[in-house]
């Protein structure tokens, strides 16, 4: 696994993951934390992922946008009555 960074404001981290089961490349946003996986065939070379990754920048940033904001869950941050 490397991590990369799609440039642009903000950037964006990426993480390549190659895999012996994967057929194509295969991009992901995580739900959880905003986190971009780009998953690679064994024989793909890194700079032809990066490309991909480039070539799908609208896509990215527009999922990364609909995200809700993170809250941070703490003691006391929040409290409902009844």
């Amino acid at each position: 696994m490397s991590d990369h960074t799609l440039p642009g404001s903000p950037p964006v981290p990426l993480i390549l993951r190659r895999s012996g089961r994967a057929r194509r490349i295969t991009l992901r946003i995580s739900r959880l934390d905003g986190r971009v996986t780009l998953t690679l065939p064994r024989g793909v070379a890194e700079h032809e992922a990066l490309d991909f990754a480039r070539s799908k920048e609208d896509w990215i940033r527009d999922h990364l946008d609909e995200r809700p904001e993170a809250c941070t869950v703490a003691p006391g941050s929040w409290s409902h009555s009844l």
